[in-house]
C-alpha cells in the first residue's frame, strides 16, 4: 500500500519546497482496476447494452408509426376523392328542380 504524500512531509528532493509537490498518480490507475473488476464492469456493460438495443427499438418503432401515419393519409385521400365526387353529383342532382 502506498503512502499518501502531505505538505508536512518532507520532500524528496530537498531542492524543491513542500508546496510545490506532486500529487500521486497511483490513484487514476487503481481506480481502473476497480472498475474493471467483473462486479462492476459487467453490469455497466449490459447497461450499455440494453440502452442500445431499447433505443434501436424505439427508433423503429417510431420509424413504423410514421410510415402507418402516411400511408393511411394517403389511403384516406384516395378513397376520399371518388366519395367527394359522388357527393357532389348528389348534391346537383338534388338542387335541380
Amino acid at each position: 500500500m502506498e503512502k499518501i504524500l502531505s505538505t508536512d512531509d518532507p520532500p524528496a528532493n530537498p531542492d524543491m519546497p513542500n508546496d510545490s509537490r506532486v500529487p500521486p498518480t497511483s490513484a487514476l490507475p487503481r481506480w481502473f482496476r476497480l472498475a474493471a473488476a467483473p462486479h462492476i464492469i459487467y453490469p455497466v456493460l449490459a447497461v450499455l447494452v440494453l440502452t442500445a438495443i431499447w433505443g434501436t427499438t424505439l427508433s423503429l418503432i417510431r420509424d413504423e408509426r410514421t410510415a402507418a401515419e402516411h400511408t393511411a393519409a394517403l389511403s384516406t385521400t384516395t378513397w376520399l376523392k371518388p366519395m367527394k365526387r359522388r357527393c357532389y353529383a348528389h348534391c346537383a342532382k338534388s338542387m335541380r328542380p
